[in-house]
């Protein structure tokens, strides 16, 4: 009978824990601003071949290629979005040292960024004033390991929830974490691509409470033609970051 009010005692501690981890609905959440298949050529996510970048619509997915080492912000024709709901599937890979991501909340200068990589690992982090802060604590740079995520070359579907500045995350229907980040000055979504690293997005869907007009963004993501690069450089426990941002010309 001990056991039997231990293991009750526990069960509902655990179901209390998650109906206050979790407190922003999806349902709240019913205008459709985005919900790409990528089964033909699109206005919101770019398109381009060159030796360091490859951002290809390919056999339904779109394929994210960076063959150098430094990272690349893609962005989206859609200004930053409030509050929304944002589901994805991401496929890393084929090498388990590949990582890519969604950038949450972004300007021309910072951005909060949400990646997963090829070893079923995740982190959060946030480029501020030059520098970088990792929001899933400072040990291994920031990466924490789960079994809800899948390996390299698997599907693994992405769920964020975002209400004014909470955010939750959601791997394969798991949720996985709550965590308030303040960023200000938001006008820019996109994906993260890190150095030497590939990525295939099955879909991009994208719910909000309130209407947001697509905007063209000058998504350009050679460095060749672009009008501004600011670059972060970050040295942290000897692994480096260098960050590209696509600016207009400010």
């Amino acid at each position: 009978m001990k056991i039997i009010k231990i293991s009750l005692i526990f069960y509902f501690t655990i179901i209390s824990f998650q109906s206050y981890s979790q407190t922003i609905q999806k349902s709240e959440f019913t205008i459709e601003l985005l919900n790409e298949d990528f089964e033909s050529e699109n206005y919101y996510f770019p398109t381009t071949t060159d030796y360091d970048t490859y951002l290809l619509v390919d056999n339904g997915d779109y394929l994210v290629s960076r063959n150098i080492n430094k990272s690349q912000f893609i962005k989206l024709n859609i200004g930053a979005v409030k509050d929304y709901s944002l589901e994805t599937s991401i496929r890393i890979g084929p090498s388990k040292n590949s990582s890519s991501g969604i950038v949450l909340s972004a300007n021309e200068k910072n951005m909060l960024v949400f990646e997963i990589n090829g070893k079923r690992e995740y982190r959060i982090f946030k480029s501020y004033n030059d520098e970088i802060k990792f929001l899933t604590g400072e040990k291994n740079n920031g990466w924490v390991k789960t079994k809800k995520l899948k390996r390299a070359d698997r599907i693994n579907k992405i769920s964020v929830l975002k209400s004014r500045d909470n955010f939750e995350f959601y791997f394969n229907e798991y949720f996985i974490l709550s965590k308030t980040i303040a960023f200000e000055n938001s006008e820019l979504m996109g994906i993260h691509i890190n150095g030497n690293s590939k990525a295939r997005y099955g879909f991009f869907k994208l719910m909000s409470n309130k209407v947001v007009k697509p905007i063209d963004n000058n998504q350009v993501t050679n460095e060749n033609v672009l009008n501004k690069i600011d670059e972060i450089i970050s040295l942290r426990n000897n692994d480096i970051f260098i960050f590209y941002f696509a600016g207009h010309g400010i």
